[in-house]
């Protein structure tokens, strides 16, 4: 199950719609790729561990594009490397693995992973002022 948030800045105004989490129609690309992950060790070691000591395969992320000021959703696999030890004092880097590296689709730019939309510290890539991210609808 996933979420529909919107991101609007209360200084400057900019909004745009994201999605969270995954849908029906990615839930079987996500466990395809969890076998693919499992059957080759070898060649994803780190992902394949995180998976078999308490990692959860997730998709559907928000990204920021630093070049484009942009936040961006995007339907790539990662993992968040250890689900029950998860915590908010946790940073990106310490909670997920990518498996897939992002990249936005307007300039190319290899994109960061927003873990949160509520952390406090999340600024408006346009003029840095405060945002809010609600959640406006669950979906399958």
């Amino acid at each position: 199950m996933g979420t529909y948030r919107q991101i609007t800045c209360k200084q400057c105004g900019y909004t745009v719609k994201v999605k969270q989490g995954p849908s029906v129609h990615m839930f079987g690309e996500m466990m395809r790729q969890k076998q693919e992950i499992l059957d080759n060790r070898a060649q994803y070691p780190e992902a394949a561990y995180y998976l078999e000591h308490d990692g959860k395969i997730g998709c559907a992320g928000v990204y920021l594009c630093a070049k484009c000021k942009e936040f961006r959703d995007l339907d790539l696999i990662y993992i968040m490397k250890d689900y029950y030890a998860h915590s908010i004092d946790s940073t990106e880097e310490e909670a997920m693995y990518p498996f897939e590296k992002p990249f936005c689709s307007e300039c190319g730019t290899e994109m960061k992973f927003i873990f949160d939309l509520e952390a406090e510290n999340l600024r408006c890539p346009k003029c840095g002022g405060e945002i809010k991210a609600p959640i406006c609808l669950w979906f399958d």
